[in-house]
Order: structure tokens, then C-alpha cells, then sequence
């Protein structure tokens, strides 16, 4: 299992409510989490699938927001 973090734009567990179903059905997710408190918004995916993050990535945008994979 790999783990994916990545800054995004969600600022409130509205912004995650726009887009938890697609992420809780996209099938190269294992898990995911948003950290709010963090001034980044730093999303913690989980996957074995490494086209996780474009997948992630995706589907913030459809729903108007951004992320971007954090430096290691």
C-alpha cells in the first residue's frame, strides 16, 4: 500500500461532502482523509494504484477544487 499526500483546496467538511462519494467509489482508493486544521488542507489517500493521484486530482477539479501532490 502506497500513501498519497497531497495539498488541496477543500476548506470545510461542506467542500468534502461535494466530493466523498466519488472518492469513497473511485476503485483505486483503498482510503482517504482531509485534514481542515492543517492551513493546507493536506489529503491523505491510500491505494495501491499509482494513477490514484491523477484520479484524486480529477475529481477535486470537476468539483471546483484544486490539489497538488506535496513535496516529499
Amino acid at each position: 500500500m502506497k500513501t498519497f499526500k497531497l495539498k488541496t483546496s477543500l476548506k470545510c467538511n461542506n467542500c468534502v461532502a461535494k466530493v466523498r462519494e466519488q472518492l469513497d467509489s473511485a476503485a483505486e482508493i483503498e482510503s482517504w482523509s482531509v485534514d481542515l486544521k492543517s492551513p493546507e488542507r493536506i489529503m491523505t489517500v491510500e491505494s495501491n494504484d499509482d494513477e490514484a493521484v491523477s484520479r484524486v486530482k480529477k475529481i477535486l477539479s470537476e468539483a471546483g477544487f484544486t490539489a497538488e501532490v506535496c513535496p516529499a
